[in-house]
């Protein structure tokens, strides 16, 4: 599938960001390929201090790759990265990963089995006094709550306190800049969420910019301040979580943060006929083809008898705590039935095989021409 050339990169306001804006990290213009297959395709991305960017996107996109030549792990070989306006790494000059003040946490944690958990974040530190290591690795221990294991070894740990003391390492030397590739992967469901939280808490505390993937989506969406979706090696789109949200730029961009139902007709007044009501379609021409992508939450239960609703069959419901999901029958309006998944509180719900009025949020809704991703 072909790409088309966008103009998205990972700027917080100016494609044409550089490296003497202000920005703690700024990477202009990077290509990359392993052989003959490209890998990084025009990539820009710039980080103000303390600013969290996560980069998502599917496997192979590119985003473990950028993370690599950020960390000085791979050379660059077209485009440039700087630090605090420093140009750091192009296609003539390569800092060491060493001496870019660059902290990095992996999900394999790379802790070392003969140190003790103190000597495994003070190793970070070499060129200090010996009792200033100590201390700031003791520090860096109780800031993570494991100040009373400092003795022991990496393999006494669960796997949420491993991580926990490979951030610590991490931002013991107080790094310029944080790197953290799909660092809670290994982790269960429950302790995954838990860890999430206290990592950004540290981030944040600690004013580091930070650049992490991952391949979550909801995971991006809970630690980012901005975030940058990937595809075959291009920044497809950048912006807030809401943003992205709420204003995908094409329908791989609408899928990738969350479920949608589709949908496809024509515009007809500038507007496509569904099964819900009919949708505003702008900048899509008179009789062309459209689809309509709808969030399961944008379909809400309406009052017995309100203006404006449709009858929905209810096929399926289920309860799944607060809100459920239901699987809606409408008819198309073209002789046949459409189903449409829809996420509602429970306690508006009805059992299944019952009837449900319902509407439409506008927000939820995104029309696209249907070669938008082709």
């Amino acid at each position: 599938m072909n790409m088309p050339d966008l103009p998205f990169s990972a700027r917080p306001s100016s494609a044409t960001a550089r490296a003497g804006d202000g920005y703690r990290l700024a990477a202009d213009g990077l290509w990359h390929s392993f052989g003959d297959a490209g890998v990084l395709r025009d990539v820009s991305l710039s980080l103000a201090p303390g600013e969290i960017l996560c980069l998502v996107g599917p496997s192979g996109c590119g985003k473990s790759t950028l993370l690599r030549l950020l960390a000085g792990l791979e050379q660059v070989q077209r485009g440039s990265i700087a630090l605090d306006g420093e140009v750091i790494a192009d296609a003539r000059r390569h800092v060491l990963p060493e001496k870019r003040g660059v902290g990095m946490v992996f999900q394999d944690f790379a802790l070392f089995p003969h140190l003790s958990l103190v000597d495994n974040v003070a190793f970070g530190l070499a060129g200090r006094p010996a009792a200033q290591r100590r201390a700031r690795a003791l520090e860096m221990l109780a800031r993570v709550g494991l100040a009373e294991r400092a003795q022991d070894a990496p393999h006494a740990l669960s796997g949420g306190q491993q991580q926990r003391v490979a951030l610590a390492r991490a931002l013991a030397p107080q790094p310029r800049l944080m790197l953290l590739d799909e660092p809670f992967s290994n982790l269960d469901v429950r302790l995954r969420h838990h860890l999430r939280a206290e990592t950004r808490h540290l981030l944040k505390e600690g004013g580091v910019a930070s650049v992490m993937v991952t391949h979550d989506p909801d995971e991006a969406m809970f630690m980012a301040d901005r975030i940058a979706l990937m595809r075959a090696g291009r920044i497809l789109q950048a912006g807030s979580p809401a943003e992205l949200y709420r204003q995908p730029a094409t329908p791989f961009a609408a899928e990738f943060f969350g479920e949608v139902n589709r949908y496809r007709g024509s515009v007809r007044g500038g507007r496509v006929a569904t099964p819900l009501g009919e949708i505003a379609a702008p900048g899509l021409a008179e009789g062309a083809p459209a689809e309509v992508l709808l969030r399961p939450e944008a379909i809400h239960p309406l009052a017995a008898g309100a203006p404006g609703g449709f009858v929905a069959e209810v096929v399926e419901a289920h309860m799944l705590g607060a809100y459920s999901q239901l699987t809606l029958a409408l008819p198309d309006g073209r002789g046949g039935t459409v189903c449409w998944q829809a996420q509602m509180p429970s306690a508006a719900c009805p059992a299944a095989s019952g009837h449900l009025p319902v509407g439409l949020y506008p927000d939820g809704v995104f029309v696209f021409p249907p070669e938008a991703e082709a």
